[in-house]
């Protein structure tokens, strides 16, 4: 096990003062068990934080039989809080595949407290390879179950009169289209508060076709049309799927 002091100058003092005492508290709460990892992660981590940001603290625990995830609030400062097992670690790093990394990111800029360097390395060298490898291109068959998901919901949205549900559609459309997009340019999505900078980098005339189509739903079908084009064309009225069963 490795103890390190915190490594100043990622949160403020006061910041400091909360973290470190939900750290201690973990460390108490588990007593018999093995902590192989105990760390910031998050925005401040990363430090990129703004006014709203609360401090993340991640914990993986050996033979834990009950995982939790919450916020709890120290010194008057919001803690998120991540306890779980190395091998969910494991799982949740596969289950967000190649859209959205969110654990492997966390993990890959994580500053810890404590650490088994033999028991995580395995774990965050996964998280690496996960975060330097770009996404897989798409495939023919990506490309056409897209095309298949933008059709329907180009379709319903033309359909639909009850302003709430198109505004749902329209949101789907928009979240199917920027995953479309960044899947084309194989680049992992960036976390919410930071797509838009994401796009803008990317391609100006994407983000302000998405913005268009954000306030008006008659604005959407130059998006379509640009997302059509990224998918090789629109898909055919005639179709048809098979597969060995």
């Amino acid at each position: 096990m490795v103890v390190v002091p915190y490594v100043k100058g990622y949160l403020s003092d006061r910041d400091e003062k909360a973290f470190l005492s939900l750290a201690n508290d973990l460390e108490q709460d588990y007593p018999g068990h093995n902590i192989i990892f105990l760390g910031l992660v998050g925005s401040h981590a990363a430090r990129d934080p703004d006014d709203y940001s609360d401090i993340d603290v991640f914990v993986i625990i050996e033979e834990l039989e009950i995982w939790k995830h919450g916020k709890t609030i120290r010194e008057g400062i919001e803690l998120e809080y991540f306890i779980y097992p190395p091998e969910m670690v494991i799982r949740m790093m596969e289950k967000e595949g190649v859209y959205r990394p969110v654990t492997a990111h966390m993990l890959h800029q994580a500053k810890f407290l404590l650490m088994n360097n033999e028991k995580m390395t395995p774990i965050l060298d996964k998280a690496e390879s996960i975060i330097i490898k770009s996404p897989n291109a798409l495939t023919d068959k990506e490309k056409e179950q897209y095309k298949f998901e933008l059709a329907d919901l180009v379709k319903d949205l033309r359909d639909v009169k009850d302003p709430l549900v198109e505004y749902l559609i329209r949101s789907e459309l928009i979240n199917l289209s920027i995953e479309i997009f960044l899947r084309s340019n194989q680049t992992w999505r960036e976390r919410i508060k930071e797509v838009s900078q994401q796009l803008e980098l990317l391609s100006p005339h994407f983000l302000k076709l998405l913005k268009e189509a954000t306030h008006l739903s008659s604005s959407f079908g130059g998006l379509v049309d640009y997302v059509d084009d990224l998918l090789g064309g629109t898909r055919k009225i005639e179709w048809v799927e098979e597969g060995k069963v």
